[in-house]
């Protein structure tokens, strides 16, 4: 969908259920990691999504697993198993085997996963199962909620957060934020580097307008170690993080607006995560 001047598709707006990952990338608001990238470098981000001449970031290994564990566990096995595959553990693709089972893959759609891969999924799944505190939040809620906006603070600039986890009723909804690591001891340094803190803010304040709340509901990561025995814990940022966000945010998002307001400065489809 092609964004001009900040339009977007009015039937896109509102709170999305069930939205397929595909509708919500190419809706044309402005997700969280676009405006990181923004964020860190305006011609960064023209060149990702305006001009083309910066390559968009590939699919790595750990995109495509962080993927699989998010489908695996909040949308559940059976979706899992209807948009993944794995591939058989030794499985040459030079064979006339292994060519065969490649055709079969892309003509079904589905996605694949290496045989380690999909071992390191399962083992984070388990995990996540089998902690206490998360078995309990996951028995109520919702998976892969959309938020979509014009947010006037900003000249209508069209914005939208995808909730992970979204828990809770209309009055008292919490927001729950799944993220793997190599290290649940090591994780809270990396808040600052992913712009973690800005996505706590951020989500926070779209939801809080969008469902009429007087405070920006709580957000909590759920942290995941990708490797054996996968430890998970619970991550909650102090205040202090959320004031240095709002700070990047109020510096950001008005620059942004402006850039999407002048015309012609973003004149291609902004597709987000």
């Amino acid at each position: 969908m092609i964004l001009i001047n900040g339009s977007v598709d009015p039937g896109l707006l509102g709170v999305k259920f069930h939205e397929p990952a595909q509708v919500y990338h190419d809706s044309g608001a402005i997700g969280n990691s676009k405006l990181n990238d923004f964020i860190r470098c305006e011609e960064l981000f023209r060149g990702r999504y305006v001009t083309g001449k910066i390559p968009r970031q590939e699919e790595t290994e750990a995109l495509r697993i962080g993927s699989a564990l998010h489908c695996y566990r909040l949308d559940g096995p059976a979706r899992y198993r209807n948009d993944w595959t794995v591939k058989p553990e030794g499985m040459d693709g030079r064979t006339k085997e292994g060519k065969d089972w490649k055709r079969a893959v892309e003509a079904s759609g589905k996605k694949v996963l290496g045989f380690d891969e999909a071992r390191q999924v399962r083992g984070m799944a388990l995990a996540l199962r089998q902690h206490r505190a998360v078995r309990q939040i996951l028995r109520q809620g919702s998976p892969e909620v959309s938020f979509r906006m014009l947010a006037k603070r900003w000249g209508n600039l069209p914005l939208q957060v995808r909730v992970d986890w979204l828990y809770g009723d209309a009055k008292a909804p919490m927001i729950y934020d799944l993220k793997k690591t190599t290290s649940v001891d090591k994780w809270p340094q990396s808040v600052l580097t992913y712009g973690y803190h800005r996505q706590a803010a951020l989500y926070g304040w779209v939801v809080r307008q969008m469902m009429d709340l007087p405070e920006p509901p709580p957000f909590t990561f759920i942290v995941v170690e990708d490797e054996a025995p996968h430890r998970v814990q619970l991550f909650e940022l102090h205040d202090d993080y959320l004031a240095l966000a709002w700070q990047e945010l109020d510096d950001g998002l008005p620059r942004l607006a402006t850039r999407v307001k002048e015309g012609g400065w973003i004149r291609d489809a902004l597709q987000t995560r």
